[in-house]
């Protein structure tokens, strides 16, 4: 019954409502003002980072990327630019809007999560490298974590009143 009540604020048409999370993007839009280019950093060294999730604190050790992965993200962000009216630029760590790096965490199923870091300073997207798309499809992990950068919620995430079809995650 819970689940066919679930459903039932479900649609079959597909709209900027069910995928754009509101908050965020207004807090993106506060950020930017009228810029259109968005600074990452790539982290090259093993560091280590602390996140807050839904108001705790998970500390995690990156990996570095090597420098294949770099000339991967460069080439994937290039494509990215070509698509969107906003352009994503490397920098350095001072400069970035949010700074991207990766971890190995074997027992979960996310490809990784974007958070704000504990201390509040910077957005942090950590990619889930023991996930085996990173193995055969590492650009639909990057592109689905660059999404919630942007903004984008899941559709199927009927949380905040709306989903897409169904609740059931990739469906």
């Amino acid at each position: 019954i819970i689940s066919q009540k679930l459903f039932a604020l479900c649609t079959d048409k597909l709209s900027t409502k069910l995928i754009i999370q509101p908050e965020w993007t207004e807090e993106a839009k506060e950020l930017l003002g009228d810029r259109t280019d968005i600074n990452y950093y790539l982290e090259t060294e093993n560091e280590d980072y602390s996140i807050n999730y839904g108001g705790i604190r998970y500390d995690f050790e990156s990996e570095g990327f090597e420098k294949v992965e770099l000339t991967f993200m460069k080439n994937l962000m290039k494509k990215v630019n070509k698509s969107l009216i906003l352009n994503f630029n490397r920098s350095d760590r001072e400069g970035a809007d949010f700074l991207i790096t990766k971890t190995c965490v074997p027992n979960e199923a996310t490809y990784g999560v974007v958070q704000m870091s504990w201390d509040g300073t910077e957005y942090i997207m950590a990619l889930n490298s023991c996930r085996p798309v990173f193995e055969s499809r590492p650009e639909a992990a990057i592109l689905h974590e660059l999404g919630h950068v942007l903004g984008l919620e899941h559709p199927f995430d009927s949380d905040d009143g709306d989903c897409y079809q169904s609740t059931d995650p990739f469906s």
